[in-house]
């Protein structure tokens, strides 16, 4: 009898073992389910979108193209419309902020206005992309604007400066709140979809050697209140710029010989390219898989498959040479500069996988 009341103790915490949930598993990369790709085809659709070169250019979600110049069907490969106002007036930055539903491009914008054009004025012109015009400007108190980006319903708009954060109401342009940078920011960079921002810090050490023992750290802080999120305490070596991929979902680190990738819940993927390659900015994926790679001294573009962490080719037609401007959503379809030897033009080409 003593021994089965022992058992009748015992049974229930075998029971608990053996039902009880097993600890979740550490976040780890996703499996290798598909073969690895050893080149892609680029196959250029004729005739070009245009001639000369972009800088910049993005996908609308019904497949149009959008450029500084104008608006561009890329199954006809015709402009549909010019953009009336200049490029010239256009702010630096790395990214066209197109609004999520396709209608609206935010453009920052700087110039200078009032009797004699004395005035330098600066701010973000939103432009409708059924017709082209600019339907407003938003006017900002800085003098140089570096990117916007469109929340993710499209009802705030928010805008980097050289010390600030900007938040806006899309609509009716007024301020929601601004956060200051923290110091020593060396570069900052937007989230896609104006949740987050990322910053490359910097101290400078003591001696003659400063530069040589400086520190770098990236960081991402929330918008609108700017309060930190996360910190990258491992020292980065010679940092020299970030960016978000295009989906918002990986941040990326350019340094000194190494690409460093950022995700959330994630150890850095770090992936040493050597001082040939280092990843183009405004950062773009492929098939969430392969990360677009440009050359620091060249034209020359490829892919880095971040599962096997290698380089893989973009193969261009024989006689030119591809640089790849911005990926379509479905990663089936980019936007390139044709470099041949007579003249450059814009076209959009099939990415084709070699297996």
């Amino acid at each position: 009898m003593r021994l089965l009341a022992q058992l009748a103790l015992v049974s229930p915490l075998l029971a608990s073992a053996v039902l009880a949930a097993p600890p979740p598993a550490p976040a780890s990369r996703p499996a290798l389910t598909i073969p690895p790709v050893r080149t892609f085809a680029l196959e250029l659709a004729q005739p070009p979108l245009a001639k000369g070169q972009w800088t910049h250019a993005a996908f609308t979600p019904d497949g149009r193209v959008i450029s500084l110049d104008g608006v561009y069907d890329a199954a006809l490969a015709k402009c549909l419309r010019r953009f009336t106002w200049s490029a010239r007036t256009l702010s630096p930055t790395t990214h066209l902020a197109v609004s999520p539903d396709g209608a609206s491009l935010a453009v920052p914008r700087e110039g200078f206005r009032g009797r004699g054009n004395t005035e330098r004025s600066c701010g973000i012109s939103l432009v409708d992309l059924g017709d082209g015009r600019i339907t407003r400007t938003l006017e900002l108190a800085d003098t140089t604007l570096a990117g916007a980006a469109f929340s993710a319903d499209g009802r705030t708009l928010a805008a980097l400066a050289h010390d600030k954060l900007y938040a806006l109401d899309a609509a009716s342009g007024k301020e929601q709140a601004a956060a200051s940078h923290c110091p020593g920011v060396h570069q900052g960079a937007l989230h896609p979809a104006a949740r987050q921002f990322a910053e490359l810090r910097v101290s400078l050490g003591q001696g003659f050697a400063s530069a040589e023992s400086a520190q770098w750290q990236a960081a991402v802080l929330s918008l609108p209140d700017g309060k930190e999120l996360w910190t990258c305490r491992a020292q980065l070596g010679r940092a020299e710029s970030l960016g978000w991929t295009q989906d918002g979902k990986r941040l990326c680190v350019n340094c000194w010989d190494e690409v460093r990738v950022f995700e959330p819940g994630r150890a850095a993927h770090v992936v040493h390219v050597g001082r040939q390659w280092r990843a183009a900015l405004p950062a773009w994926t492929l098939k969430d898989r392969y990360l677009l790679l440009c050359g620091r001294d060249t034209h020359d573009c490829a892919l880095l498959d971040l599962l096997l962490n290698r380089v893989v080719p973009l193969d261009a037609p024989e006689g030119v040479g591809c640089q790849v401007v911005a990926f379509s959503p479905e990663g089936d379809q980019a936007v390139v500069n044709v470099l041949a030897p007579t003249a450059m033009t814009v076209h959009v080409a099939q990415l084709r996988p070699q297996r």
